[in-house]
């Protein structure tokens, strides 16, 4: 071959080559008519002028298997940046379809209108997945601007079952929601899961940021929630809100790793209440920290009402006024409740020492040493590095509660051979106790009723 004809040879292999398309290493993002690719959906390239249309649609065809899509999932990772949603938004259905939907790392939705309000912006039924990638504050955010009373939260669920929902934030800067809520979670069982999500309600009214039972379905079976931040910016409501009641109570459930933080004056970051007959509620919490409001100094960040249990295992709480007198934890009168403390850190903001925990039916006060730190506390026999105040004991020694006579708890209950102290007997002849008086006796159960001596 002469070097000429070389030459046009390798010319015409160099032209054809640079004609071609390089290969490509990743699939573009579906754009035009291509709704669905290898069974996957995608909702922006659904026909619809707002985020709600399409997403409701590519959902509708992730549940049912319709249209090509064999995974069950809409994947919404596209929809970043600001969209409408000027409908509710319904993740799965009323047969329980299972489906997944996938977030952007960061966007903002703003919600317009819902509909009826009975709807938040997103109702998340059984059986399904709402996955997103946000780890931080102010990713993926669905923010409210739909006007007073126009949604009914802006996250529900609805009924019982199984749950994930992971990674995005809820924000209500400026409106009041019909449920008072932010978030509403009423029926979650058997490890439903939600993770890495932010609330945020700024309105100045009395607005739950998450409100978890509601006296509507049991939330039981290690349900746990984890890496929550939720902020009221001490202008709303209450961060945390836990609900019991006969209809429904919250039943062995655990919050990990989460931020409660600046709630309205005068109200809890925490508050856990239960007016159902038996008192079955259990919560736990792991790794806490609490901020309270910026200008109150009296008000308790904790705050118990009739739970059946309360577990703290690790908890930081912090007042940014340095003159906080307020109580880390009390436990109200109506009910005894169980409180188990390990591990409590009530120092920045406080005077010291500080009251970790007060017991309004039990008259018992627990101080923090003069670093502010409680190393464990029980409500039914309390030990270690706790000053009882109500019982002047010291440390190392066992308390045993207190009650007035009419607020004994049941006998049958406690069991034979419970021993407590009563403040307020008739007289010191051992026998049936009588309350109304001044004298201190100890009361034991023969599991029946109680004998006072």
């Amino acid at each position: 071959m002469t070097r000429l004809a070389l030459y046009w040879l390798l010319l015409g292999v160099a032209l054809h080559n640079a004609a071609a398309p390089p290969p490509l290493l990743f699939a573009a993002t579906p754009s035009g008519s291509l709704k669905i690719i290898h069974g996957v959906g995608y909702s922006r390239s659904y026909p619809g002028s707002t985020l709600d249309v399409r997403v409701n649609a590519c959902i509708v065809d992730a549940e049912t298997r319709a249209n090509g899509n064999t995974s069950g999932i809409c994947d919404s990772s596209g929809e970043g940046g600001t969209q409408t949603i000027a409908g509710h938004i319904d993740v799965g259905d009323s047969a329980n379809d299972t489906v997944t939907w996938l977030l952007p790392a960061a966007c903002s939705w703003n919600v317009t209108s819902v509909g009826a309000t009975s709807n938040a912006a997103i109702n998340q039924h059984p059986n399904t997945a709402i996955v997103g990638p946000s780890i931080n504050w102010l990713n993926c955010t669905v923010i409210n601007k739909a006007g007073n009373g126009a949604i009914h939260a802006l996250y529900q669920t609805m009924g019982s079952g199984y749950y994930r929902a992971e990674g995005f934030d809820l924000a209500n800067y400026s409106y009041q929601t019909v449920s008072n809520a932010v978030m509403l979670i009423t029926g979650a069982i058997d490890t439903s899961f939600y993770h890495n999500i932010a609330v945020q309600a700024y309105n100045g009214g009395r607005q739950t940021g998450l409100l978890v039972g509601n006296n509507t379905n049991n939330i039981c079976c290690s349900t746990s929630f984890d890496r929550l931040q939720i902020n009221m910016n001490s202008s709303g409501g209450i961060p945390l809100e836990i609900e019991g009641g006969d209809k429904g109570e919250p039943i062995e459930i655990a919050f990990y790793n989460s931020t409660f933080t600046h709630a309205g004056r005068g109200l809890p970051e925490i508050q856990c209440k239960d007016n159902a007959t038996h008192k079955s509620s259990a919560v736990n919490f792991y790794n806490t920290y609490i901020e309270t409001n910026s200008s109150d100094l009296t008000t308790s960040p904790v705050q118990i009402t009739g739970c059946g249990s309360v577990g703290f295992y690790g908890l930081d709480i912090t007042d940014p006024d340095a003159a906080s007198s307020a109580t880390g934890i009390s436990m109200g009168a109506a009910t005894a409740s169980s409180l188990v403390v390990n591990g409590m850190t009530q120092y920045a903001g406080f005077r010291q020492p500080a009251t970790a925990v007060a017991n309004a039916l039990t008259g018992a006060k627990i101080r923090t040493d003069q670093n502010g730190h409680l190393n464990s506390y029980n409500s039914d026999t309390s030990y270690a590095n706790d000053l009882v105040v109500a019982n002047t004991l010291k440390a190392g020694s066992l308390a045993a509660k207190r009650y007035r006579v009419s607020a004994l708890p049941s006998a049958s209950v406690l069991g034979a051979g419970t021993q407590v102290i009563v403040t307020d007997a008739t007289t010191f002849t051992p026998g049936r106790c009588i309350g109304g008086g001044g004298d201190t006796m100890i009361a034991v159960s023969d599991g029946s009723s109680w004998s006072c001596h």
